[in-house]
């Protein structure tokens, strides 16, 4: 879906190694618990919930210089 597909870019450009599909797979999975795991600690079950990526926004948009 044009979501997840957005979600591996997002990722990429934070420097995760995620090959843009479309398709949320094992591999998406295990590369959202890895994000988790460093970032969103409260829940880590790989599911790229709203928390998950309105962490991911935050801290592109930190890297970036804007605040979100």
């Amino acid at each position: 879906s044009d979501d997840v597909a957005a979600l591996q870019r997002a990722l990429q450009d934070y420097g995760y190694g995620v090959e843009v599909t479309s398709t949320y797979g094992k591999g998406l999975e295990k590369v959202v618990e890895a994000f988790q795991m460093h970032f969103r600690q409260a829940r880590i079950d790989g599911r790229a919930d709203l928390s998950t990526q309105e962490t991911l926004k935050r801290l592109l948009a930190a890297r970036a210089g804007v605040v979100a």
